[in-house]
């Protein structure tokens, strides 16, 4: 919440620089086929930077992502971008969203110039098909985070793991990846190009500890939320700063909730310990921070979080 000065806006992943603004040699538009089928339609780091990046370099944008699993309407009349709904890919529930994203792979990329993907399982897709040059976007670390998934049986985590970095290491020969941290490229053996989460910060931002309209300090969280995030340390912070505050500090949690999390944070909420906005557009999840009195990072010591720096802390 400091009061650093906003950042030249960062290169942001799949904006290759281009002569004409988003013209290739020939003078053509160049267009992107950019698919998840894991992340929300409105993920900060998708559609916000690097979508957001592509349309105002003068790209055409075709985003495939699982708008209806997540309740929402595609946008329409956006300049330059066309949006179509993918089954979404959560826990056991998988192979339904590879076979429609192999699908729309194989029908739609080859109108476009690049294929930007957002999820491992997305790579496997591309098996076999004759595809215009695709990227990976890696976001994490998806091996070590396998290890902690609540839907995958203990027994096979490991294995599970292990799979993933051969997964990693055959992807890397074959289509040119984006990291979203530096501590990423250790897992790699050749170099790639990092483009960090990262977020705006404004040049003169307003003050903290300003009181909400009901006279009450906020302190805030933004982000998803799983068990490994804090869902249950947040619930405990939330009791105490009731107590130290006599009632008027109140923890606001923004952001969806995965796994465990949900049902503790749907408690808590019924319960009056803290305010739960689930998932929230960007922009104006970001607004919703100034003012606050404090936010949160509580992440566990696991594999996946202890390299990175949360872009919550930035």
């Amino acid at each position: 919440m400091g009061g650093q000065q906003a950042p030249p806006r960062p290169a942001s992943p799949g904006a290759p620089g281009a002569p004409g603004r988003g013209r290739g040699v020939s003078g053509t538009v160049r267009s992107a086929l950019v698919v998840t089928v894991v992340h929300h339609p409105a993920d900060a780091r998708i559609r916000h930077r690097q979508i957001q990046a592509l349309l105002d370099a003068g790209w055409q944008v075709t985003y495939a992502a699982p708008y209806d699993d997540y309740g929402l309407v595609r946008p329409v009349g956006v300049r330059s971008l066309t949006t179509i709904a993918l089954p979404r890919s959560s826990g056991r529930r998988r192979l339904g969203a590879l076979r429609a994203a192999r699908r729309l792979l194989r029908e739609r990329a080859p109108g476009h110039d690049v294929v930007l993907l957002h999820d491992p399982e997305l790579v496997l897709a591309t098996v076999g098909l004759r595809l215009p040059p695709v990227v990976w976007d890696v976001h994490e670390d998806t091996a070590a985070a396998l290890e902690v998934r609540e839907w995958l049986p203990r027994p096979v985590r490991r294995t599970a793991a292990v799979g993933m970095r051969t997964m990693e290491r055959w992807a890397e020969r074959r289509m040119p990846l984006l990291l979203a941290d530096h501590h990423y490229a250790d897992r790699f053996r050749l170099a790639h190009p990092v483009v960090p989460n990262t977020t705006y910060v404004p040049h003169d931002p307003p003050p903290a500890a300003q009181p909400d309209r009901e006279g009450r300090l906020r302190v805030v969280y933004l982000g998803s939320v799983t068990m490994e995030r804090g869902a249950a340390e947040m619930v405990e912070v939330d009791r105490r700063l009731r107590r130290a505050g006599q009632g008027r500090i109140v923890l606001q949690i923004i952001g969806p909730a995965h796994g465990r999390a949900v049902q503790v944070l749907e408690e808590a909420s019924r319960a009056g310990d803290l305010e739960w906005s689930g998932f929230v557009p960007n922009d104006e999840a970001v607004e919703r921070l100034a003012g606050a009195l404090a936010g949160l990072s509580l992440l566990h010591d696991e594999a996946n979080f202890r390299p990175s720096m949360p872009t919550k802390v930035v």
